[in-house]
């Protein structure tokens, strides 16, 4: 039971650090539950659409820092 609170802890402490907070909007966490298709649409039209790889690619996702962040909560760091 120890073990199980101190992890609750660290888990509270983690969900509450600006700099996680920060790092999920970085990181586009919470869009992940949007929907990307519009009424109707199938994956065939998406895969028509003009997508820039490079812009994407240069963005990043910025989840080494969300890792990061976690291992320094979970190590008490």
């Amino acid at each position: 039971m120890r073990t199980y609170l101190a992890l609750k802890e660290r888990a509270a402490a983690y969900r509450s650090d600006p700099r996680v907070i920060q790092a999920q909007k970085n990181s586009n966490i919470p869009g992940l539950t949007e929907n990307t298709l519009a009424a109707g649409e199938s994956w065939k039209d998406l895969s028509k659409d003009s997508f820039d790889l490079e812009k994407a690619g240069a963005r990043g996702y910025g989840y080494e820092a969300l890792n990061q962040l976690a291992l320094e909560h979970l190590m008490g760091f």
